[in-house]
């Protein structure tokens, strides 16, 4: 969830001070580096989902038990 909220969030704020700063040549191993951690968290994120989704699907294995209440 980390790499998929806050790299385009870093991203962003190194593209800003780049920009700012006035540097002119772009830095493709930086791009690229981004792209594949955004990737990654993207593929984390699906795993995630899918985890959760299956452990709602399952059904429940415990027997229900009925218990008399009564007041004090």
């Amino acid at each position: 969830l980390l790499f998929f909220i806050y790299v385009p969030v870093v991203a962003i704020i190194t593209w800003l001070i780049r920009k700012i700063a006035g540097v002119k040549n772009s830095n493709k191993t930086l791009r690229l580096g981004f792209i594949m951690l955004w990737i990654l968290g993207f593929i984390s994120i699906i795993g995630l989902i899918v985890t959760v989704g299956q452990d709602f699907k399952r059904k429940n294995n415990y027997s229900e038990e009925k218990i008399n209440l009564s007041n004090p």
